[in-house]
């Protein structure tokens, strides 16, 4: 027995198999002899090459270990999904090649693994930030142990690697503004910004809970391309997505209504329309209340702008309390006490108002002159002095419609007046619905196919009526189907004789668009009592489903993203989270075609 082997039994020991070819070989040396002795009081050495062996993953246990690095100096480690009729080839590689082929399981994440040069396509650049991350030996291990991830979500994956395009499009935002992509930390890569949000949507998560349910289940990860890498906090899922632009959600949607033709999956013969609301994330508007809104902004971002200023502001008096006062006592107003004491209480908090932006004017104005600062503070003071000049102009315009509207006592137009500074893109909408009858965020169209589809999305502009929305449609419709549709539903809100008109010149074989309004003629009435009519209303009667399950299932009722353009981004990424699920059911229930008799 050894003389060290009770410090073995008591110590931590590596265990090494080493796999060598001593049949031509020379004998050991004295000097060998002893080097292989004194390594078993070292730490076990580093494989410097790899094997001319292919290793096994189900005979290795692994031992976890650093983190791998994104790209190789040669080599990357990546995965895919092959078809299972078709056989692996080994990729040419500067050395041997390496093939790990895993169990083929229906809904298993990922089939085949193999090395591959890292070396990028023609006309792509090497782009350190967001290239795809490395798949490490876990991911091996927990592939081989068959986690499953959902149907529904295993096939959304499935669509989305053979979409290469999509993940294009939003590699071109993430590096938008970027002086060199190939510097800097490792990002979050497009396929991972995409699919995230994808999930999000698909959920109806929030940033925070986005990212504890995909750091917790490695399903999520897998679906995510996050794998066993170290997810990401979720602010920088919000930086991500930030950067996405609404022109890249319609180009997706595009590309996915496209491909779903091209599978068969959608025809486009049958088309029904409607619009919605989706309100944006603001308190119910009064005049008191956004006046208050504006002292307050403005104080704040005063108050950050004199901890930077090496003397600080000098000039600018708080009036929050005394704002927040009056505007709590026109809240608190009867009918009775407002026809005495509304006037005056307005008067009052307009001339703080007033006092508190002149203050703020004179405060930008002479930080502008200050000098002696470094680059870094100069830049932050730039970007509070451009705030407080941006929430001033609001703050303006709110004065001026309260004075107009309260003192003077004008009808202020809709398209003057603002309901919010934070939000100033917000809407009125009145569609006379009895529960709400006014609504503030933005008017949101939608066309939908009969397999549930949503082919068509519009954020409007203001409250425009419905009937301005069909030839429009129609044009899109045409566009993307290369022919019209054959039946066209909606409700009363779209007919008009142009329309119906519009609807046969584009090839519409069948209008379901009941009269609204005005005496209907003898024939106008058994057109509409016909069979085919109430077919295609009853087919209408889908796309309010659909707005519900928008609303309700991809968070699409309130908008909490700031900005028109975060608006637009979120109907779009709703309405592509829809799609997907639904191409990735029809894929699923798809039946096989029948193959023809024999003769």
């Amino acid at each position: 027995m050894c003389r060290h082997s009770p410090r073995r039994l008591t110590e931590p020991a590596f265990c090494c198999f080493i796999v060598s070819n001593e049949a031509h070989s020379d004998p050991p040396s004295s000097h060998q002899t002893r080097r292989r002795h004194s390594l078993h009081h070292r730490d076990p050495p580093r494989l410097l090459a790899p094997s001319p062996y292919p290793p096994s993953h189900r005979l290795c246990r692994l031992r976890p270990g650093p983190r791998p690095s994104r790209l190789g100096p040669d080599r990357q480690l990546s995965w895919r999904t092959h078809q299972t009729d078709q056989p692996l080839r080994p990729t040419d590689t500067h050395g041997p090649p390496v093939v790990a082929q895993l169990p083929n399981t229906q809904g298993h994440l990922g089939a085949h693994l193999r090395i591959e040069p890292a070396t990028p396509a023609p006309g792509e650049e090497s782009m350190t930030r967001i290239a795809e991350p490395q798949l490490g030996f876990a991911d091996l291990e927990l592939r081989h142990q068959g986690v499953h991830l959902d149907p529904l979500l295993q096939a959304v994956a499935a669509f989305l690697d053979d979409q290469a395009t999509l993940v294009e499009q939003v590699r071109q935002d993430l590096v938008r503004g970027l002086k060199n992509p190939n510097t800097g930390r490792s990002g979050i890569t497009p396929s991972q910004a995409l699919r995230s949000l994808i999930l999000m949507r698909v959920k109806n998560w929030d940033y925070r809970e986005l990212r504890e349910r995909i750091n917790d289940g490695y399903t999520l990860r897998g679906f995510t391309n996050f794998d066993s890498h170290r997810v990401p906090k979720h602010d920088a899922f919000n930086r991500a997505f930030t950067r996405l632009t609404p022109e890249t959600m319609r180009a997706i949607n595009q590309a996915v209504v496209q491909t779903a033709v091209q599978l068969g999956l959608e025809d486009g013969r049958c088309l029904r329309v409607d619009t919605t609301v989706v309100a944006t994330d603001i308190h119910y508007p009064t005049d008191a209340t956004l006046l208050w809104d504006t002292v307050r902004t403005v104080t704040r971002l005063v108050d950050k702008l004199h901890e930077e200023l090496p003397r600080g502001v000098q000039g600018f008096t708080h009036r929050t309390r005394s704002a927040r006062r009056r505007m709590q006592e026109l809240e608190r107003m009867s009918a009775t006490q407002r026809q005495t004491q509304q006037v005056p209480k307005y008067r009052e908090l307009l001339r703080i108002t007033e006092q508190v932006l002149e203050n703020a004017r004179q405060v930008v104005k002479k930080t502008a002159k200050v000098k002696g600062m470094d680059v870094i503070r100069r830049a932050v003071i730039d970007q509070l002095c451009q705030q407080i000049t941006a929430y001033r102009g609001l703050g303006e315009k709110v004065i001026d419609q309260t004075r107009r509207r309260v003192l003077d006592g004008e009808q202020v137009p809709v398209d003057e007046k603002v309901y919010s500074i934070f939000e100033d893109h917000t809407d009125l909408i009145k569609r006379g619905k009895q529960r709400t009858p006014v609504e503030f965020g933005h008017k949101v169209f939608l066309a939908e196919s009969a397999q549930g589809l949503i082919t068509d999305y519009q954020v409007l502009d203001g409250n425009p009526a419905d009937t301005n929305q069909v030839k429009t449609s129609l044009d899109r419709h045409q566009q993307v189907f290369q022919h019209g549709p054959e039946l066209y539903a909606g409700d009363r809100g779209f007919y008009s004789a142009e329309n119906e008109e519009h609807c046969r010149q584009a090839g519409v074989s069948r209008v379901c668009l009941p009269q609204r309004g005005g005496q209907k003629t003898a024939e106008r009435e058994a057109l509409e009592r016909s069979p085919a009519f109430k077919k295609g209303q009853r087919f209408r009667v889908g796309i309010e489903g659909r707005i519900s399950v928008l609303f309700r299932g991809r968070g699409m009722k309130r908008c909490r993203a700031k900005g028109r353009e975060r608006f637009e981004v979120l109907v779009g990424a709703a309405v592509l989270a829809n799609n997907l699920l639904r191409i990735a059911d029809l894929l699923l229930h798809r039946k096989p075609a029948r193959l023809s008799k024999a003769a």
